[in-house]
């Protein structure tokens, strides 16, 4: 990422982004309250503070974020590490019987996953569906650092698209320029079988059930989701994941939905606020929302907020997942 600090740390990883879940929305006058369930205690991880670990005969580094290890914030239904190669190092080919996404955080690789062999750069998504033989290389000049998703198949759909509830009302923000073309991206039966995504090939959207007053200073770009029509992405009906920013001084008003997240900053500085507990999250952060926790995030440094956000569907079947990375 050009200019943030995952380009100017070159041995370790940097900064990991937060994922927002962003579904169809509904605003009460009532001011809707989540429904109560017992849900493991809001975790969040710098990963600057998380130990590096290797695997026998392989170059690869990497940390562990989310997953049963101790350290990092505990699921048993998701796994995501963040990874660091030197250049002109690789991992050999390999194979996982649930999905995975790696998101490139910073510098550059060539990726070959069954017959198929493409480049990836800063912010470029890639898929690597459950059995694909998948390999790759850092080929750029800096270490190739990203975060590596893998979740369990099988889980609860319909808590994943159930969409968000909104708390609040939208802060008032039509003075506001705004600064990018947005895109309305619609629903589409035609799936794509791509296997990565670069972002700039992705446009600016917006959660378009909101008020226009939201339109102006928070926008996304989907990389993984369900079938969009003329969009590009990664089609899967069982994971989203997008690219988000926010201005500075806005924030997004809190919310609740019965899917987990899991948010991952990249650039900036936000103060969450999860369920009452206020947390204080820059570059390395990453916040785990378990279903139906209140969130909210304010943008509290100077320039734009970004981070990446990963929805899947919860409680899937963990027995596919293989031990180490």
């Amino acid at each position: 990422m050009h200019g943030s600090s995952w380009s100017r740390r070159k041995s370790c990883a940097g900064a990991l982004t937060i994922a927002v879940a962003l579904g169809v929305a509904s605003v009460s006058a009532s001011r809707p309250t989540p429904p109560m369930q017992d849900t493991p205690p809001v975790v969040h991880v710098n990963a600057d503070r998380l130990p590096w670990h290797t695997e026998p005969n392989v170059s690869l580094r990497h940390q562990r974020l989310v997953g049963p290890d101790a350290g990092g914030i505990p699921r048993g239904d998701l796994r995501i590490h963040r990874l660091a190669l030197e250049p002109g190092q690789g991992v050999a080919a390999r194979s996982h019987r649930v999905p995975e996404i790696h998101f490139i955080a910073a510098g550059a690789a060539t990726w070959t996953i069954d017959n198929e062999q493409f480049s990836a750069t800063p912010d470029t998504a890639v898929f690597v569906p459950p059995g694909a033989t998948h390999s790759f290389i850092a080929t750029g000049s800096d270490d190739l650092l990203a975060i590596a998703y893998r979740c369990a198949p099988g889980g609860d759909r319909e808590a994943l698209h159930a969409g968000s509830t909104m708390t609040d009302d939208v802060p008032d923000y039509s003075s506001r320029p705004t600064t990018a073309t947005l895109t309305r991206y619609k629903a589409s039966t035609e799936a794509s079988d791509r296997l990565h995504v670069r972002s700039v090939d992705v446009t600016w959207t917006t959660n378009w059930t909101y008020s226009e007053s939201l339109w102006r200073v928070y926008r996304y770009k989907p990389l993984v989701r369900s079938a969009l029509a003329n969009w590009p992405g990664v089609t899967r009906d069982d994971v989203r994941m997008s690219l988000q920013m926010l201005a500075a001084g806005a924030a997004y008003p809190t919310h609740f939905h019965p899917s987990p997240e899991v948010y991952v900053m990249l650039d900036g500085h936000a103060r969450w606020t999860v369920d009452g507990r206020g947390i204080d999250a820059g570059p390395g952060t990453a916040i785990h929302t378990p279903p139906n926790a209140t969130h909210r995030i304010e943008n509290v440094g100077e320039g734009p907020l970004r981070w990446l956000y990963f929805w899947w569907a919860p409680n899937g079947d963990v027995s596919g997942f293989d031990p180490g990375f």
